[in-house]
């Protein structure tokens, strides 16, 4: 009966230390559980705010986008009036070089037109002088025919 009992005993003794691990398991499994389901919590929290952030970043990613292709637009139809402006005066550039062109070569013409006026003026004018010179010569001849013939009558 004694070996009953201490066979009794240790069981009980056995099944109350099992019973203690069993609780303590118990508690520390409850504890990880709160520790758990706080996170999850604080997780969740976290998740929802994520999201909120992330729908802020979207719309603002949009309205940038939105931007950036009117800015975009912008430029363009800033630049193709630009172009039109270089062109336009790229255009007026090539005339004002073919009337320059032109003017040049007119006026090397007319400069031609003066000094072969000039070289006729200077003929004419030997020929006047020429003839001037033969008008004073004549001149002299006729007087002394004029004084021959005065004196012969």
């Amino acid at each position: 009966l004694e070996a009953a009992l201490e066979s009794t005993e240790s069981a009980n003794s056995w099944l109350h230390d099992q019973l203690q691990d069993a609780i303590q398991s118990k508690l520390k499994l409850q504890e990880e559980l709160k520790k758990s389901r706080v996170t999850s919590i604080g997780q969740s929290v976290s998740m929802e705010q994520l999201d909120k952030e992330n729908a802020l970043l979207k719309q603002q990613i949009g309205e940038l986008r939105n931007s950036i292709l009117k800015d975009k637009a912008h430029l363009v139809s800033e630049l193709e009036v630009i172009e039109a402006d270089v062109l336009s005066k790229e255009s007026s550039y090539f005339e004002l070089q073919a009337d320059k062109e032109h003017l040049e070569q007119l006026i090397q013409l007319k400069t031609q037109q003066l000094e072969h006026l000039g070289s006729q003026v200077a003929e004419f004018e030997a020929g006047v002088a020429d003839l001037e010179n033969k008008l004073v010569d004549a001149e002299h001849s006729c007087r002394m025919l004029t004084s021959q013939v005065n004196k012969l009558e």
